[in-house]
């Protein structure tokens, strides 16, 4: 729980999971095809998590 705060906070992340992860890039900078495909990554994973949660309950 070192990099999350969902537990006890209002917010996702701490901000020591921004420098984890080489931090978030700034509005003046473009999106890297290793943000893009971090992105991507988080993504599938979030979805395969929320599709099996109704399964659960059934």
């Amino acid at each position: 729980m070192d990099y999350f705060d969902y537990a006890t906070g209002l917010r996702m992340t701490k901000k020591s999971s921004a420098r984890f992860l080489a931090g978030s890039p700034g509005t003046e900078s473009a999106l890297t095809q290793d943000d893009m495909d971090i992105a991507a990554s988080v993504q599938v994973v979030t979805e395969e998590i929320v599709s099996k949660l109704p399964k659960q309950f059934i």
